[in-house]
C-alpha cells in the first residue's frame, strides 16, 4: 500500500512533497511487524490525504 501513494514508485518525491513524515513512529524498526504495517498505512493515508489535493490529475492518471 504504501509504495502505490509514490506516483511511479518514484519515492524520492518524499524529499519534495513538503510533508511532515517525523510524526510517525518509526521505533516499530526492531519490534512487530504488525506495530510496522499499521504505521505503514498510516502514512500511506497521510500521503495520499495530503498530495491527492495536490495533484489530483497525476494520481487519478496513476
Amino acid at each position: 500500500m504504501l509504495q502505490g501513494t509514490y506516483i511511479n514508485y518514484d519515492q524520492s518525491s518524499r524529499k519534495t512533497d513538503d510533508l511532515n513524515y517525523r510524526q510517525f513512529d518509526y521505533s516499530y524498526i526492531h519490534n512487530s511487524e504488525q506495530k510496522q504495517n499499521d504505521v505503514e498505512i498510516d502514512i500511506s493515508k497521510y500521503g495520499l490525504e495530503k498530495l491527492f489535493l495536490k495533484y489530483p490529475l497525476k494520481f487519478t492518471l496513476w
